[in-house]
């Protein structure tokens, strides 16, 4: 046998195919195959794991907002009761005066007989726990380490809680197994404040002292059967999932190992065609079958379907691969058949090609080369599939023997294009405004509802970036986070304050994020985002709504309230001082009674209007209801520039005021206390501008009355 050449040595080296490689080694032995189901098995085991956490967490969560809302109500009535210094009820068998309560005036007798008993805030949150327990099988314990009632002892768990409070806890809560209850119990502290001194400033407490907590027990059978439903759904899913992980993993590896056992095969007995035919041919018969052998490898091993036709369509030759593509077991039932029909070639709806108008006999005909991405070829069963074919034309002496056709399956590719397209055609029509820029926030893309909400072209955002929709009245901080979680990789989800094409201001609520390659490179960000200005403005009239006086637009009582408890806090903390201005219209039921309710509303409007306009800006004109006004007045100078304004206001309501031809008149009778020198507590200034203003009306209304100038008066009479 002659020895090979240098060019046929690499040329077996390139046919050939060693099971001894790494890859041919973990593929042909199913011994390896394992370490593809480990991976899947902690893959899905981790995300069992987070699933099950989750799920864990939010059963927490939920328990825990409700021991949270129960507690909530109970400390608003609770703190409604100390604000208002206990509340007397009649004492019966439910309600026995308080034997715990160190309070002289706890037990009283009406004027018509009747035995009052007062019920403190820990007396009363006791009797709505009992209430609470009867209708909900919810257990309300307040309790404390140093009780005054014996009843309120605490049992180790709350003791620990206690304990946990004194360190700065905010809350402790935990799922606890009963022998056959499973409860949950949450506790909060009860914090000392001013109002509770009155019953415990003997022990020795403080403002902002823990003095206890509240205790809230209920059943967490509901919440633990649910948690143990979803983690059983997690687990079947899982398992699933890691079944058919690993079947599809084991149908992958095994139809490889078959593949690669089979070209091990090919490649073993092509050697030997190889060396039998050096062996026996001259140097010209070995090179010249060698090209042909090495011709054909390629044609088998193409990824084309190829197939030579004569000038009327006969098939002539055919490749493996054609014969793949057409369902047919080898390329020998394509030999010798007239290839239109054996292909079933067809147009997309309908089989409308009759075979002497076939497209590719155009190249036998005109002697011009086909190409096509939009007709079809059928299975030996019938089946259509879009192909890509592309014909040339054969020549042999100039003149035209037939045609070479590839083509290739693009199934994949028309369903790809198909895909691309729907998606392209959702994020046009989308109700959402949706941007598409490149790294460096240059806009790539636009969609119709962009235009729509900014006024803007695409061709005018194009090349450009998202800030020329700046207003700049968002705070920077908000883009700075922006830019920090994008760049991170992470979504980012806010509100923009952004101005239109025309300048409109408009509120948008986006979600960004970022899209990366297949190397983790961020590439582009995508953001949708939706126009919130109505939503804006109907939360701001909701607001309003919710806080001032629709008929005279000023603050009603809650805003009131809340503002007078601010301007409290505020001149304590900078030891200045404060007046509050009870007013109550004279001569107002007159009015109405009179003229009717139309004309009592509208001198209600003009006064609210006269109040407003003798007040500084910092100062609050409120309505508290019917015809009462209450002014508060910050850092008035002294007692004699209230008295002034007080005229003033006074002067000012006095005034006439026409309605419909009639002329009505009200006067107000004004009672005003001082802070810090009536009191210093927000509800005790409001009471006792009350009371002076009740002194007004004794002196004759149409005037005003010191609280302090009052009380004098009540102890020297």
């Amino acid at each position: 046998m002659a020895p090979r050449s240098k060019k046929e040595m690499e040329l077996s080296e390139l046919l050939a195919w060693s099971p001894n490689t790494g890859t041919g080694k973990f593929v042909l032995n199913p011994a390896y195959w394992l370490f593809p189901l480990a991976l899947w098995a902690l893959i899905v085991g981790a995300s069992l794991y987070h699933n099950v956490r989750e799920v864990e967490q939010h059963t927490l969560e939920t328990a825990t907002n409700k021991g949270r809302f129960i507690f909530a109500m109970v400390e608003d009535v609770r703190l409604w009761n100390a604000r208002h210094g206990g509340t007397y009820v009649p004492e019966t068998e439910q309600s026995p005066s308080n034997p715990f309560l160190n309070d002289p005036s706890k037990d009283i007798i009406t004027l018509e007989g009747r035995k009052l008993t007062k019920l403190n805030p820990a007396y009363m949150t006791r009797q709505i726990a009992s209430v609470i327990q009867e209708n909900s099988q919810t257990i309300i314990n307040i309790t404390s380490l140093k009780p005054l009632n014996p009843n309120n002892m605490a049992d180790p768990w709350e003791r620990n809680a206690l304990s946990a409070f004194e360190q700065k806890n905010k809350e402790m809560f935990a799922f606890i197994n009963m022998g056959e209850i499973d409860l949950f119990r949450y506790m909060a502290p009860l914090m000392v404040k001013k109002s509770c001194l009155t019953c415990h400033a003997h022990q020795g407490y403080q403002t902002g002292d823990v003095r206890g907590g509240i205790s809230i027990s209920f059943s967490a059978n509901s919440f633990l059967k649910t948690q143990n439903a979803q983690i059983r759904t997690h687990i079947i899913l899982h398992t699933v999932a890691f079944a058919a992980l690993c079947a599809l993993t084991l149908f992958g590896l095994t139809k490889m190992r078959r593949q690669m056992t089979l070209l091990a095969t090919l490649n073993k007995r092509q050697e030997e065609i190889v060396q039998i035919r050096t062996h026996d041919l001259q140097e010209e018969s070995r090179k010249r079958h060698e090209a042909e052998a090495r011709f054909r490898l390629f044609i088998d091993a193409s990824a084309e379907g190829i197939v030579a036709l004569d000038t009327k369509g006969i098939c002539t030759f055919a490749n493996p691969k054609a014969a793949k593509l057409l369902d047919l077991k080898d390329a020998e039932e394509l030999i010798g058949r007239n290839f239109h029909e054996a292909s079933g070639h067809h147009t997309h709806c309908e089989k409308d090609i009759a075979t002497h108008n076939c497209p590719l006999f155009e190249c036998t005909k005109q002697g011009k080369e086909r190409y096509s991405d939009k007709e079809f070829f059928c299975t030996s069963k019938g089946i259509p599939f879009p192909v890509e074919y592309f014909a040339s034309p054969v020549y042999d002496d100039g003149a035209i023997i037939g045609i070479i056709l590839t083509f290739v399956d693009i199934s994949a590719r028309k369903a790809h294009q198909s895909e691309i397209t729907k998606l392209s055609t959702a994020v046009e029509q989308s109700p959402a405004t949706t941007i598409i820029t490149d790294r460096n926030g240059v806009i790539e893309f636009v969609n119709e509802r962009f235009c729509e909400v900014t006024g803007y072209g695409k061709e005018e955002v194009i090349g450009r970036t998202p800030s020329l929709l700046k207003s700049g009245h968002t705070d920077k901080n908000v883009y700075q986070s922006m830019w920090a979680t994008l760049l991170n990789g992470k979504e980012w989800k806010g509100e923009f304050l952004n101005r239109k094409k025309d300048g409109t201001l408009f509120w948008e609520e986006a979600l960004i994020s970022p899209i990366s390659n297949e190397y983790n490179e961020i590439t582009h960000f995508v953001a949708v985002k939706r126009d919130i200005t109505e939503f804006k403005l109907e939360m701001d009239e909701v607001w309003r709504q919710a806080n001032y006086d629709l008929l005279t637009n000023l603050p009603n009582r809650h805003l009131f309230e809340d503002r007078l408890e601010n301007a409290v806090a505020l001149a304590l903390r900078e030891d200045r001082q404060l007046a509050l201005l009870f007013i109550d219209l004279d001569g107002f039921k007159a009015v109405n009674d009179t003229f009717g309710h139309d004309a009592g509303d509208h001198v209600l409007k003009i006064s609210a209007q006269r109040l407003k306009g003798l007040i500084r800006h910092s100062d609050t004109a409120a309505r508290l209801g019917g015809d009462e006004f209450v002014i508060i007045l910050h850092e008035p100078t002294s007692p004699d520039n209230v008295a002034v304004i007080a005229q003033k206001i006074i002067d000012e309501v006095s005034t006439d005021i026409n309605f419909k031809g009639d002329d009505m008149a009200v006067s107000a009778s004004i009672g005003i206390a001082m802070m810090p020198h009536d009191s210093t507590d927000p509800h005790e200034l409001l009471r006792y501008a009350d009371i002076a203003m009740y002194g007004a009306k004794q002196d004759g209304k149409n005037g005003f009355c010191y609280y302090e100038r009052y009380k004098e008066g009540i102890s020297q009479g």
